[in-house]
C-alpha cells in the first residue's frame, strides 16, 4: 500500500515489534511495543491477533511526516493501514465483509446511536452543515468524542474506490498480500488510461517522500493532500473533497496530542480548485464517492444501478435510539445510501446502506421529526423516491408537443427506448411516475445520458403504464409509455 515495491524501495529489513508484560501498546523510537497483559492472544496468536491494534501501532511508524500527518491526523492516517489489514484479514459472521467503521455503534452527536452511524455523523457535519473535516478537533469543540474514527471515513472511501472498486472503470485492484495488483502486475491501471488507481496512496506517499514540506503550515499540508490525491488518480475530486470537508474554511486551534493552528481560507481553497481545473482532469465516474462504504463497494465496482418501487419495502419505526424509516434492502437493490429531506426539500441526513444492521438485510434510515421523504441513491447518483408516494400533479409537468418523441411505444423488455428532443440543448431532468402518479425516479444529464438511464430503469420495471417527463428549465415535455 505504501508503494515500496512499486517505487523500488523494498528495504531488506523488518519492522520491530517487541513485547513485555507492562507499559501498554504504543509506537516508539524502537518500533511497536505490545503489552502481554492486554491479552496474550491479541499480541501473539495467529487466530486471535488484534489486527486493528497491530496495524494501528505499525501505522504510526509508517506515517509520512509531515505531508501525511498534519495536525488532527495523528490517529487517522495511521489507521489507513489498520483498515486495509482488518478488511482483508478479519472475517465477520455472514457473507458481507466490513470494518469497524461500518460495524460499530458510536455515541450520538447528530446521528442516532446505531451500527455504522459514524458515516451519518460525519456526513451531517461536513456535507450538510458545511464544517471542515478537522473542525471537530478544535479545542473549543465540546463534542469531539470519537472524532478520529469519524474523520477516518473519507480516507477509507478513497481506499475503497481506488483500491477495491477499480475507480468504477474496471481498473485492476490492489492485492493485500503484496505491493502489487490482484492481476500480479507492476502497473495496475484503468482500461486505456495508464493511471495506477490501485496505488493512489502509494503515489501520494512517494510524492510527499520526495518533497520538502518542512516549511509549510498545517493548512497548506492539508491542501497539498487534496492536490496530490487528484494528481495520483488524475481525476477532479473537488466535489468529493468539498462534500467531505477538506475544502471547507477553518481557522482554529486543533488539539491532537499537541496543539497547533489550522487555517484554511477560501482563497487557499480557490487556489486548489484552480490548480486541479488547470490539469483538465475529468470528474470520477461516481459523483457520490462520499456515500461509499464496504457495504456498497460492489455496486461501485460492478456499476450496479439502484432499483426499487416507491412505498414498497419501507415503513416508519421507532425505538429507543430514535425514529427511522426501516428499509428492506432486498426491495431496494444496489442502493448505496438513503437521503432524508424535509418538506421544503432540505437535505438533513444521509444513511449509508446497512446502517443499523450489519447483516445488510435492512437499513435504519435516520428519519427525525421534521423529515418528510427519503430517496435511495445509486453509485451513479441516480435517485429514486423511497417514501412516501408522491402525486404527479404536484410535479406540475407541462404537456408534450411534436418536438418530443419516444419510441417504440409500447415497449418490451428486450426493446431499446429512444427519446428524441428536437434541437436538444444542455442537460435535462427526467422523472418517471406510474400512471397513478407514484414517483419512481429522477436523474439528470444530456440527451444521450437520459436515453441510457431511462433504458436501465425500464429494464427493472414491471408491466404497466408510466409517465416520462423532461425539463431543462425552459422547456418541458411529458408522455405516457406502456411496458408490455
Amino acid at each position: 500500500m505504501m508503494g515500496f515495491f512499486k517505487f523500488n524501495k523494498n528495504i531488506k529489513n523488518r519492522q520491530l515489534v517487541y513485547t513485555e508484560s507492562t507499559g501498554g501498546w504504543f509506537a516508539g523510537g524502537l518500533g511497536v511495543h505490545l503489552d502481554l497483559t492486554w491479552g496474550l492472544s491479541n499480541s501473539a496468536s495467529a487466530t486471535g491477533l488484534d489486527i486493528w491494534g497491530v496495524g494501528h501501532e505499525l501505522g504510526h511508524v509508517n506515517q509520512v511526516r509531515p505531508g501525511l500527518k498534519w495536525i488532527g491526523t495523528t490517529e487517522i492516517t495511521n489507521n489507513l493501514y489498520s483498515l486495509w489489514a482488518y478488511y482483508n484479514l478479519y472475517s465477520p459472521t455472514g457473507s458481507n465483509r466490513f470494518t469497524r467503521l461500518e460495524g460499530e455503534t458510536a455515541d450520538k452527536t447528530t446521528f442516532p446511536k446505531v451500527a455504522g452511524n459514524r458515516f451519518g455523523e460525519i456526513i451531517i457535519q461536513t456535507q450538510i452543515n458545511g464544517k471542515n473535516i478537522m473542525d471537530q478537533f478544535r479545542i473549543d469543540y465540546v463534542n469531539a468524542l470519537d472524532a478520529n474514527f469519524r474523520s477516518l471515513v473519507p480516507f477509507w472511501q478513497l481506499e475503497l474506490y481506488y483500491q477495491l472498486a477499480g475507480a468504477s472503470k474496471g481498473a485492476q485492484r490492489l492485492a493485500f498480500d503484496s505491493d502489487m495488483s490482484d492481476e500480479d502486475t507492476q502497473t495496475p491501471s484503468g482500461p486505456g488510461t495508464g493511471v495506477d488507481y490501485a496505488h493512489w496512496f502509494a503515489t501520494v506517499a512517494e510524492k510527499v517522500r520526495n518533497t520538502d514540506e518542512s516549511q509549510l503550515n498545517q493548512g497548506q499540508l492539508m491542501m497539498n493532500f487534496v492536490k496530490n490525491t487528484c494528481d495520483a488518480v488524475q481525476e477532479d475530486l473537488t466535489d468529493f473533497f468539498t462534500s467531505t470537508g477538506f475544502l471547507r474554511p477553518i481557522n482554529g486551534t486543533i488539539s491532537d496530542y499537541s496543539t497547533d493552528q489550522l487555517t484554511v481560507t477560501q482563497s487557499m481553497i480557490d487556489d486548489v480548485k484552480a490548480y486541479i481545473l488547470s490539469k483538465g482532469y475529468a470528474k470520477p465516474v461516481s459523483p457520490v464517492i462520499n456515500y461509499l462504504s464496504a457495504n456498497s463497494v460492489n455496486a461501485f465496482k460492478d456499476l450496479l444501478p439502484v432499483s426499487g418501487v416507491t412505498g414498497v419495502g419501507a415503513q416508519i419505526t421507532n425505538n429507543a435510539q430514535g425514529q427511522f424509516l426501516l428499509v428492506d434492502n432486498s426491495k431496494w437493490t444496489n442502493a448505496v445510501a438513503f437521503e432524508t429531506y424535509t418538506a421544503a426539500n432540505q437535505l438533513i441526513s444521509v444513511s449509508i446502506v446497512g446502517t443499523g444492521d450489519t447483516t445488510l438485510a435492512n437499513t435504519y434510515v435516520d428519519f427525525p421529526s421534521n423529515a418528510q421523504k427519503v430517496y435511495a441513491v445509486g453509485y451513479d447518483g441516480q435517485k429514486i423516491l423511497v417514501y412516501p408516494a408522491s402525486s404527479l400533479a404536484a410535479e406540475d409537468v407541462k404537456g408534450s408537443n411534436n418536438d418530443f418523441t419516444v419510441y417504440p411505444n409500447p415497449v418490451k423488455n428486450d426493446d431499446r427506448i429512444t427519446i428524441s428532443i428536437k434541437d436538444a440543448k444542455g442537460n435535462y431532468t427526467c422523472k418517471i411516475h406510474t400512471v397513478a402518479g407514484q414517483f419512481l425516479s429522477e436523474f439528470k444529464g444530456n440527451s444521450e445520458e437520459i436515453n441510457r438511464r431511462v433504458n436501465t430503469q425500464f429494464n427493472g420495471l414491471t408491466k404497466g403504464v408510466y409517465i416520462l417527463s423532461f425539463s431543462n428549465g425552459n422547456e418541458s415535455y411529458a408522455t405516457k409509455i406502456i411496458k408490455n
